[in-house]
């Protein structure tokens, strides 16, 4: 059984911060490029929408991404995006569930697929 989970986040940029979104955007993709533990790490706008799409080997990988963003970057995230929709996928453990319970995750288990 594959250990891998992955998340959408659905944000809405908040008003008069549009300009500091694509600055942030990039300062966290060469963070995550340091931390070398995303298998996935896209942001997709249209509009004032962003959609944030990440996926990691298993939890372990996913809660140390988290652990370094709560630490360096959520502040500043929570200042341009306001989290509309929140989704995880896969075996999401316990102790990172509890990490991010603030953000309002779904969960979803595997159904079927490759």
């Amino acid at each position: 059984m594959k250990k891998e989970v992955s998340m959408l986040g659905k944000f809405v940029i908040r008003d008069g911060k549009s300009g500091l979104a694509a600055p942030l955007v990039s300062k966290l993709a060469d963070d995550v490029k340091i931390q070398w533990n995303a298998v996935r790490y896209e942001y997709f706008i249209a509009g004032n929408e962003v959609h944030l799409f990440e996926a990691y080997p298993d939890s372990d990988g996913w809660e140390r991404h988290v652990d370094r963003f709560l630490e360096n970057y959520a502040d500043e995230f929570m200042t341009i995006f306001k989290p509309n929709q929140m989704l995880a996928y896969g075996p999401v453990s316990q102790k990172l569930k509890e990490k991010i319970e603030d953000f309002g995750f779904s969960y979803f288990d595997k159904l079927g697929g490759v």
